[in-house]
């Protein structure tokens, strides 16, 4: 079991670092696919900038979801998106909303897969002890 999801993290780790590194270097051309419009432009490249640096270390949180459904404990794997939807992005948004404006919305992403990361962290551990 160790290792199949120590595989499966390095696969995911890698696409979301592609992904990161396209959202940095490419933005404007990503979010130019959707709108024309230049306002709308430098408001997504903002954002993308910013919410893609949360891409790679959101993968733990992917493969540990992945691994309770798989064994099962589907409660465990609702659980990791209740944390991150709910209790930790909404008040995060409004806290770092009133720091950076919109911008602290996009840094708000950032803290939600981190904080999430860690706790399915310590998930994995418990989860993968047990079997």
């Amino acid at each position: 079991m160790k290792k199949i999801t120590g595989t499966a993290e390095v696969f995911i780790i890698g696409i979301m670092l592609f992904g990161t590194v396209a959202c940095q270097f490419f933005p404007e051309q990503l979010i130019s696919i959707y709108s024309e419009d230049t306002a709308i432009v430098q408001y997504g490249v903002t954002a993308l900038t910013i919410i893609s640096l949360g891409f790679a270390i959101s993968s733990l949180s992917v493969v540990t979801s992945g691994v309770c459904e798989a064994l099962g404990k589907g409660l465990l794997s609702l659980s990791i998106s209740l944390i991150r939807y709910i209790v930790v992005i909404i008040p995060a948004s409004v806290i770092f909303s009133k720091m950076w404006d919109a911008n602290g919305v996009y840094v708000a992403f950032v803290f939600t897969e981190f904080t999430v990361a860690l706790i399915s962290a310590l998930l994995m551990k418990k989860v993968l002890k047990k079997g």
